[in-house]
């Protein structure tokens, strides 16, 4: 993020990045506006970024009938994190809930996170209980086994060391302390037509190495609308290619957090060999659905593996500098 980031006062900026969102951003604004004991700051910003449909018609329609403080505001880059940039330069809250736009958080989601947050300074990061909504007559025999891969299931671990990007709320200053010093994403959400979904993650790793803890809770939920589209056998495969390719990168924050070493980039690429040859391995043992999944699985860690093998110096280099 290439800006100077600022402290807040306390409240909840929410933050919706749309494209083309015609069909579910009518019901995402209206659950906000059902929001319960809003007795405490509260804004919401609309990012149109691109879209090409009735977007904006439907959210400049509902802020004339609404009494929420929303913003519309236009990001011309293309990509999540641009639009993400744009919300933040115009948030002007302690706690930002980043909101997709197929996301309807439950009544109690925004009073939930608030108390998440003034509760326990420590907390970086939040989120609730993801339950689908599909866009089908009939859900694909597939789904629940791999429903988490589209953001939907608790989240609660122990440790907590995970969060969906899907509903996350995140401490602002959480975020200019990782920045300050010199947290710098390497995972950037899309890389061409890769869904190269390790952003999120990424920057949820850097605010643990940095001190801060994750909270997930069930007591709240956000309705994850999932199009038809995402249903189909051929999302499934082309998402958990970009799950692979995200894993060189993540993997190095991770054997971090569970060490609490840095080793050279060479052990990194070692260690990354490894787990690439156990990948293709494990092809052998899976059938159907689930061996089409492991194989894209596969490419996608040999294929990231090749495009981040110059940048495992950097990576380590990012680390070093949150960690102290």
């Amino acid at each position: 993020m290439g800006y100077h980031l600022k402290s807040r006062p306390i409240g909840v900026s929410v933050i919706i990045c749309c494209y083309n969102s015609s069909k579910s951003i009518f019901r995402t604004l209206e659950c906000l506006s059902l929001q319960e004991e809003l007795i405490f700051p509260f804004q919401v910003i609309v990012v149109n970024n691109n879209s090409n449909d009735n977007t904006v018609g439907i959210v400049e329609e509902f802020i004339n009938k609404s009494n929420l403080n929303i913003k519309l505001v236009h990001e011309f880059m293309p990509g999540l994190m641009h639009a993400r940039e744009a919300g933040l330069k115009n948030a002007k809250y302690e706690y930002i809930q980043f909101c997709d736009d197929d996301n309807f958080l439950s009544p109690n989601y925004i009073v939930s996170i608030f108390k998440i947050f003034n509760k326990n300074e420590l907390i970086g990061a939040c989120g609730g209980l993801g339950i689908p909504l599909l866009d089908v007559v009939k859900t694909p025999i597939w789904f629940d086994y791999y429903k988490k891969s589209f953001a939907v299931g608790s989240q609660k671990k122990n440790p907590q060391d995970h969060l969906y990007g899907a509903g996350v709320a995140i401490r602002y200053s959480a975020l200019e302390a990782i920045y300050n010093k010199g947290f710098k994403s390497f995972l950037t959400g899309r890389k061409g037509g890769v869904l190269l979904a390790g952003d999120d993650g990424e920057l949820i790793l850097a605010l643990m190495i940095c001190g801060y803890e994750l909270h997930a809770s069930d007591d709240f939920y956000f309705h994850h609308f999932i199009k038809q589209a995402r249903l189909q056998k051929e999302y499934l495969y082309k998402l958990h290619f970009g799950f692979g390719m995200m894993y060189p990168v993540i993997d190095i924050y991770r054997d971090f957090l569970r060490t609490k070493k840095i080793y050279s980039s060479f052990k990194y690429k070692m260690k990354f060999t490894f787990k690439i040859i156990k990948s293709f391995l494990v092809i052998f043992l899976k059938r159907g659905i689930n061996r089409k999944v492991q194989i894209n699985l596969f490419k996608g860690a040999l294929r990231g593996f090749l495009y981040y093998f110059n940048d495992y110096n950097k990576i380590i280099l990012v680390i070093n500098k949150l960690k102290k």
